[in-house]
């Protein structure tokens, strides 16, 4: 009985311990350039699972198995446009960390410029008004 209970403790144990072992193998298997392309993934773009955050701030156990899913197909020799493109097409364009400059995204690249610029026009206007500098009687 002791035996049994033993055998049930370390294969409890085994069980619980196999997928942090398993990542921690992944790790260790990554190279510095396939650690950098890893950090510049997770980066750039948005977690699916933790809202507004980014992929490697994200602390669900869903963002720790997509990290490991990219971490696989680095592994695997997969290009990052491609683990871009296969991320985009699952989850969706609103994981773009940052708009890009076509299409509707463009707007949130220019519109701050303009209105900066509209801005400095009337503060300009404003200040060379006939009288803007005299005290009145």
């Amino acid at each position: 009985m002791r035996n049994v209970a033993l055998f049930l403790s370390l294969l409890f144990f085994a069980l619980l311990t196999s997928p942090i072992s398993s990542a921690q193998n992944i790790d260790d298997q990554l190279n510095t350039k396939q650690r950098a392309l890893l950090n510049d993934i997770e980066s750039s773009i948005l977690s699916p699972f933790c809202t507004g955050r980014l992929l490697k701030d994200c602390p669900s156990s869903a963002g720790n198995d997509l990290r490991r899913q990219i971490k696989e197909e680095i592994l695997a020799g997969t290009p990052k446009e491609k683990i871009l493109e296969n991320l985009f097409k699952e989850y969706g364009e609103e994981l773009h960390a940052v708009p890009e400059v076509t299409g509707f995204g463009s707007v949130a690249w220019f519109a701050p410029l303009v209105f900066l610029f509209i801005g400095l026009l009337v503060i300009v206007n404003l200040v060379k008004r006939p009288g803007a500098g005299e005290d009145s009687p």
